[in-house]
């Protein structure tokens, strides 16, 4: 029990900006604003490492390639794997059963609520201006109309970019 309130220390002094850190940036990019959003969301909602190495081990499935947005969905993905902090034990193993079981599209339909969940936790951590909201909201509809015109999208079982989809329902 005493490792749960450690947990949820660590996440919510996660949470707040140190002094002197900018929290924020008018001129971040798409992909660095994506990419600490994935990162930071899927330690907040204690996601299985089992899940994210499954679908990063089989991205023809999950990801549309050089898109945009599921490039940079990856490479957060990849940097909760590779500092350690990704959820393990026995809830995060009957998840990752559970997740197995599930049909292709129920699975990306559950990467899609992800990322949109991921992408309003970073819009609220942070003291966003609105043209800068703005600004990367636009470049993630510019973003999903690529994504969405490569021909790969066939592959994965929702007929529809996961990433893309998840990152522009606001």
């Amino acid at each position: 029990m005493k490792y749960w309130y450690f947990f949820l220390l660590l996440v919510c002094l996660r949470g707040f900006p140190l002094v002197g850190q900018n929290n924020t940036s008018s001129d971040i990019g798409l992909e660095a604003f994506l990419e600490e959003a994935i990162f930071e969301g899927l330690q907040v909602e204690a996601f299985p490492a089992a899940i994210v190495a499954e679908m990063l081990q089989n991205p023809e499935l999950f990801f549309v390639p050089e898109c945009p947005i599921c490039e940079p969905v990856q490479a957060g993905m990849r940097r909760y794997l590779a500092e350690g902090l990704a959820a393990e034990g026995a809830e995060a193993q009957e998840a990752y059963q559970r997740w197995k079981r599930q049909n292709g599209a129920v699975q990306c339909k559950e990467l899609e609520h992800l990322v949109r969940t991921c992408v309003a936790l970073r819009f609220r951590s942070g003291d966003w201006d609105e043209t800068t909201q703005r600004r990367l909201m636009s470049e993630m509809s510019v973003g999903k109309k690529k994504g969405m015109t490569k021909k790969h999208l066939s592959n994965i079982p929702a007929r529809s970019c996961p990433s893309c989809e998840g990152a522009t329902a606001w």
